[in-house]
């Protein structure tokens, strides 16, 4: 537990001092803000997510209130109980080495893989490590599967990748050979494991379908799910940028290593600990499945990180137990390599530190928000426009949007596009807006002729301190206002 303890000490800076998120973050936040506001998801506001991540947003926001802190205390104790559950079961089947292994590992994978920030993976993650742990002691408990299954399901309510840790379990149902699992069972175990699936997501998709929601959720959470996934795979370098931000599955690459190269490695682990083994390494590999698409993304190594945690951390402990150097060796190495990683999350919390960015950030939402309350009424709404960053403005003004869009896509311009927000003011159809303008952009949300063109229907305020990113907060001008804009 001391391992988990200064780990999560020196990820501290990365879960409290970084700047408001520039997309995932704040758009799970302010859909948790829309929820409590009364307005539905799929409905009244837009995104591809299974709503797991959403109300639990809005159970933030209920306890929390709408503030910036009571999201990131809550990441952090999320944190910590995961963390301190995966070691804590290591050490009471596998004892005390084993566990600091898994500690180390996991506990920095954690925040490089994003866990600092509001994103899906870590909710489902945790929900396959308690379908692992569940599955593992009697296999031919038919209740079990089912369980376990229960279990993958709420995975998927967070993500639709999720139902990855549906394959993994089922291939180890057909491979495991715990004595006493008579083949003729297998299919017993695999329908209890659809079933217990099947019937989270049914009884989940329950109220939604009580309140009409059922066509909007699919058309997103389905429709819209898949073609969002329809582009490219990731070149090797993109995905090799993503899986080095994850010390567990560095470390599980070198482990495979070494198993296929060194006889006596595969002997290390008995038994009882290559199923163990086995589970986690499957449960891993299906779940970095989606990083050999979505490359340059550090959360979508988190599903399979608390796995590969697990099985490096039976391999390494066992295999010191065996005679040689080179046991010693990989031990060895493995310890350098953490080494730097946890330098690299000190060296990145200490930067996060030296700016400040979150007081940055509040000063501006403070700003933006005294503002749009001085020119509008409280239950008036605001357009916001910016390339990556438009929930985080819709975050930050405290304010409903114009329509169901919460963030400009490729895959969504079918919904509300740039073009046609730029269409909108241009056309004088929207009260207020703010818009974030980037000036190195090949194509800036908005030019300084166009704003210019837009002072004779609105009146312009700047926000904050306009480098390197001009934000201005538009608002239309009552007929006969004839008052000068800011300039």
């Amino acid at each position: 537990m001391i391992a988990v303890a200064v780990l999560l000490v020196a990820s501290a800076p990365l879960y409290f001092a970084r700047g408001i998120g520039v997309f995932d973050d704040s758009l799970y936040l302010k859909a948790g803000q829309l929820i409590l506001d009364g307005l539905k998801p799929y409905r009244d506001f837009y995104d591809i997510k299974p709503p797991g991540i959403y109300y639990v947003s809005a159970a933030i926001a209920a306890v929390g209130g709408n503030g910036w802190l009571a999201p990131r205390i809550f990441l952090f104790v999320f944190a910590a109980v995961f963390q301190i559950a995966m070691v804590r079961w290591i050490h009471t089947h596998f004892g005390a080495r084993a566990a600091m292994f898994g500690a180390v590992l996991n506990g920095l994978s954690y925040p490089l893989a994003q866990g600092y920030s509001l994103h899906t993976e870590p909710f489902g993650a945790l929900a396959a490590f308690a379908a692992c742990c569940v599955v593992l002691p009697d296999t031919r408990s038919i209740v079990r599967w089912g369980v376990a299954g229960a279990l993958v399901g709420l995975a998927v309510l967070f993500k639709q990748t999720g139902v990855l840790y549906l394959a993994a379990l089922g291939a180890f149902a057909v491979f495991d050979r715990q004595a006493g699992n008579a083949i003729p069972r297998l299919p017993l175990r695999l329908t209890a494991l659809v079933g217990g699936f099947t019937a989270v997501l049914a009884l989940a998709m329950t109220p939604f379908v009580a309140q009409g929601l059922a066509r909007p959720l699919v058309d997103a959470v389905v429709t819209g799910a898949a073609n969002r996934a329809d582009f490219p795979f990731a070149s090797l370098f993109a995905i090799g940028r993503t899986w080095i931000l994850s010390p567990a599955l560095i470390a599980f690459l070198g482990v495979a290593v070494v198993l296929c190269v060194a006889p006596g490695a595969r002997r290390a682990l008995d038994d009882r600990r290559l199923r163990v083994f086995g589970l986690f390494v499957c449960v891993g590999v299906f779940a970095i499945v989606p990083t050999l698409k979505q490359g340059g993304a550090g959360h979508y190594v988190q599903p399979g990180a608390f796995a590969f945690s697990v099985a490096c951390a039976l391999f390494l402990d066992a295999y010191l137990d065996t005679s040689g150097r080179l046991p010693r060796f990989v031990t060895g190495v493995a310890g350098a390599g953490m080494v730097a990683y946890l330098a690299a999350v000190c060296g990145v919390g200490a930067g996060m530190l030296r700016d400040d960015k979150i007081h940055a950030d509040l000063m501006v939402q403070a700003q933006m928000r005294d503002t749009l309350d001085a020119h509008l009424e409280p239950k008036e709404s605001v357009l916001c426009v910016s390339g990556p960053a438009t929930a985080r403005l819709y975050l930050m003004s405290g304010r409903h949007p114009v329509n169901r869009s919460l963030y400009f896509y490729p895959s969504n311009d079918w919904l509300f596009s740039v073009d046609d927000a730029r269409r909108a003011l241009f056309d004088g159809q929207v009260r207020a807006a703010v818009v974030e303008i980037n000036p190195v952009d090949d194509r800036p949300v908005l030019t300084d002729a166009e704003i210019a063109s837009l002072r004779s229907l609105y009146d312009i305020v700047p926000l904050g301190p306009q480098t390197p990113l001009r934000l201005i907060a538009l608002f239309r001008q009552r007929r006969g206002d004839s008052s000068e804009s800011a300039s």
